[in-house]
């Protein structure tokens, strides 16, 4: 009767330790964060401001390919195939893809993105801006200013989702 009380004891204290295992790993792994890549991957090293790269510009200027960060303001509802970020400075910011290489998620608004690409400071044609009004379910305004800084990503990650 000893041995089976010792045998009993053991294999409840074997089971317990295996449980607890078994929620301490289900639990750690369900808080690890990984980010979402679009388009091609890309080290998430040097990354500046949205704000900073919109003060290193001025019309007609670019830059080369940079890494920036900022929160998504719209996306394209037909496909996903550009999205506007959240400007402090009140600029209009578009971001589309390589060679129409890849599409972001239509739900991303309010979440924080980090891009990687080409950035232009333009004055959109008319034609350009009256698509871009209809895909954002907007009025066109032909008053409006034309003028935006221009992202063409090649990489895009999704750090924090909102929805």
């Amino acid at each position: 009767m000893n041995i089976n009380n010792a045998l009993y004891r053991r294999l409840s204290t074997y089971f317990v330790v295996g449980v607890v295992i078994m929620l301490t790993s289900c639990n750690s792994s369900s808080q690890e964060t990984s980010a979402t890549f679009y388009g091609q991957d890309f080290s998430l090293t040097e990354v500046k401001k949205l704000s900073d790269v919109e003060a290193a510009l001025t019309l007609n200027d670019s830059l080369p390919e940079v890494t920036l960060s900022g929160e998504v303001k719209a996306v394209c509802q037909k496909k996903g195939c550009w999205m506007t970020l959240n400007s402090s400075n009140g600029n209009r910011v578009r971001v589309t893809f390589k060679d129409y290489g890849f599409f972001v998620p239509k739900d991303l608004s309010g979440s924080v993105v980090t891009i990687k690409g080409v950035v232009k400071s333009e004055e959109l044609s008319t034609e350009m801006d009256q698509h871009y009004a209809e895909d954002e379910g907007r009025a066109f305004d032909p008053e409006a200013d034309l003028r935006e800084i221009s992202i063409v990503a090649s990489g895009v990650t999704v750090t924090s989702k909102m929805n």
